[in-house]
């Protein structure tokens, strides 16, 4: 990532005005670079400075023919010039990037111009840092690309409307952002006409609502920008909630941005507990330091799953779950993450009963009930979990009925009332602090469920929650047969992901497997790879793709490569849970979400590689 350069900022002095007074704009292209370094978006006349140089999606660093190499130290405290070589010895020029100070931001947003002593550059120059680095106040809802429709500049409250953070909008393209927008010929307007439109916001969920919106078309240091202004945003917050319709977005942005770059963390992590046990010379002390990563990945992970929901970016995947049998499996992986003074046991009298519920939403709530429960015990006590099956003569369904207790020192009465809230803790500290029964409540009454305390501050405190069976049957699945190293080595996977820790990570796995690997960085990689090699009569077996990335996403890419080679399935993965694969995409697919265990990985694949391989040989026959 690059340096920002803090230049003092100027009052504006007619730097920006409505009408372009010179005729011809002043050749200041701008660029913007992304957290990895790579060139997310460069304009025509940036390209036209660099002698068509720049190409997206490559290191800015790797620009060819500039003395002195371009790197995080030649900008950062002031504008860096450089010596820019014209290809096949056509000359050179001096070309200066100026970095602009952008806030809540790790892209770079980058002023380039050719380096010139004209005192009205220099004044076009200061208009553009200024304006771009604070274009109106804190309560204007304003967005402004420019003519090609690149986002260069958007306020808080636009981020708050479009529910993005300032890295996801720079450098992409307006028409992504929204469904539909009525302006077609408005920006063939005149300088200064403001002229009032409907724009329908896309948000990242998929949701949808109309927003009106006053378009201008302004010059900005000889450079014409569009300003979007909205108002009357569509209200998304909960009916009963307190907070502004901003706020709520505020705090979902924040915490799905956490939890994305936290699930990309514990990808790693994943692997390295796996690695540690497979390679280390010292096998028991290496087994008690990734017992402590493993159980430190388990509570972040449960942590990231928190912040999702929070974020509105969780979605169930409603399932048939036999309750005996994931209760069970639930104290079994819990009782190698608490600690050794805690003891934790289960009576099961749920015979064949099952729920509709998300697998991952009912874990959580299992791990944030066993995880009070052993707060409440800092010295050390008992868990008991209790299941059993309340009959309902007048109802259709009957109630799973499970309970968590602990000899702890029980619930203050004061507090009792609140343990429910939102927000609500008596931990001292923690980033997790009132997260855990919230979501736990959220995460019952979702699926028409109950859940209450009964407390005594000399027995302890045991938690309840009811659940409606299921008339249908849980269904028990196989488990996967062990995968075969050479048989694997027939098949060519490529891997695509922004994230080099992830990337690589995927790809190690895989090749521990016995799978020929290649890798990508985004989209627009992985379907020139996959084109190559098939071009090369070398056809890929699967594709294992992030959702969200720069240039090109995986699902994109997915359409693009379907339409040439329908027969390549594709494992998604993604630290977001409420990420969907397009109906469009006709090829077989899973869903990983991150982070994830090798084991996970390798059964997935393996499964969509196998279907794949039955389902074709039953077409041929």
């Amino acid at each position: 990532m690059l340096g920002l350069i803090r230049n003092n900022r100027e009052p504006m002095k007619g730097g920006l005005c409505a009408a372009d007074g010179r005729g011809t704009p002043a050749e200041i292209g701008i660029l913007v670079v992304d957290t990895l370094g790579h060139i997310r978006y460069a304009s025509t006349a940036v390209n036209d400075l660099c002698f068509d140089t720049l190409t997206v999606g490559t290191p800015f660093r790797a620009l060819p023919n500039a003395a002195p190499e371009i790197d995080s130290g030649t900008v950062d405290a002031s504008p860096a010039v450089c010596e820019i070589q014209a290809p096949e010895g056509g000359g050179s020029r001096q070309v200066v990037f100026h970095s602009i100070p952008l806030e809540d931001s790790s892209l770079d947003l980058i002023l380039v111009y050719e380096f010139d002593s004209d005192p009205q550059l220099a004044a076009d120059v200061r208009s553009l840092v200024s304006f771009m680095s604070d274009p109106a106040s804190e309560d204007a809802c304003m967005l402004v690309h420019l003519a090609d429709g690149v986002v260069v500049q958007a306020t808080n409250a636009a981020l708050n409307v479009f529910a993005r953070h300032r890295n996801a909008i720079l450098g992409a393209s307006y028409c992504d952002l929204v469904a539909e927008r009525s302006d077609c010929d408005t920006l063939k307007s005149a300088f200064g006409v403001t002229r009032r439109q409907t724009n329908t916001i896309l948000l990242p969920d998929g949701r949808c609502f109309v927003s009106r919106v006053d378009l201008q078309k302004i010059s900005v240091g000889g450079i014409s920008v569009y300003l979007r202004t909205f108002h009357d945003t569509s209200p998304r917050a909960n009916a009963n909630s307190n907070t502004s319709p901003a706020e709520d977005l505020t705090m979902q942005r924040f915490a799905g941005g956490i939890a994305h770059e936290l699930n990309n963390v514990l990808t790693v992590l994943v692997a390295s507990f796996e690695e540690l046990r497979e390679y280390a010379d010292d096998p028991h002390t290496v087994h008690e330091i990734a017992d402590e990563i493993e159980t430190a990945t388990a509570r972040a992970k449960s942590m990231s799953h928190r912040l999702l929901s929070l974020s509105g970016r969780d979605s169930s995947r409603t399932e048939t779950i036999q309750i005996s049998e994931r209760i069970d499996r639930c104290v079994k992986d819990l009782r190698h993450s608490i600690s050794s003074k805690h003891s934790m046991s289960a009576v099961l009298d749920t015979a064949n009963a099952s729920i509709e519920m998300d697998r991952l939403r009912f874990d959580q709530i299992i791990e944030i009930l066993v995880s009070n429960a052993c707060e409440a015990m800092p010295d050390g006590g008992a868990i008991l979990v209790d299941v059993s099956v309340q009959k309902r003569p007048n109802e259709e369904n009957d109630l799973a009925k499970i309970s968590i207790s602990d000899t702890g020192h029980g619930i203050s009465p004061d507090d009792l009332p609140r343990v429910f809230d939102k927000f609500f803790t008596t931990r001292p500290h923690g980033m997790s602090a009132g997260l855990g029964l919230d979501t736990a409540k959220e995460f019952v009454e979702s699926v028409n469920g109950s859940i209450a305390v009964t407390n005594s501050e000399s027995t302890g405190t045991t938690i309840t929650f009811q659940l409606p069976c299921s008339t249908v049957t849980a269904e028990n699945v196989p488990e996967p047969e062990e995968a075969c190293v050479e048989t694997n080595r027939n098949h060519l996977v490529v891997v695509v992901d922004d994230e080099d820790s992830v990337r690589k990570y995927v790809r190690r796995c895989l090749e521990r497997e016995g799978y020929r690997v290649l890798s990508a960085r985004d989209g627009q990689e992985g379907c020139d790879l996959v084109t190559h090699y098939h071009e090369q009569n070398q056809p890929v077996s699967a594709i294992v793709s992030d959702m969200l990335m720069p240039r090109m996403g995986g699902p994109e890419m997915a359409r693009r490569l379907n339409d040439m080679y329908p027969e390549i399935p594709f494992l998604f993965i993604s630290g977001y849970t409420n990420e969907r694969v397009p109906e469009s995409i006709s090829a077989e697919t899973a869903f990983l979400h991150k982070p994830f265990a090798h084991t996970a990985l390798s059964t997935t694949l393996g499964r969509l590689i196998t279907g794949h391989d039955r389902l074709a040989r039953y077409d041929r026959s």
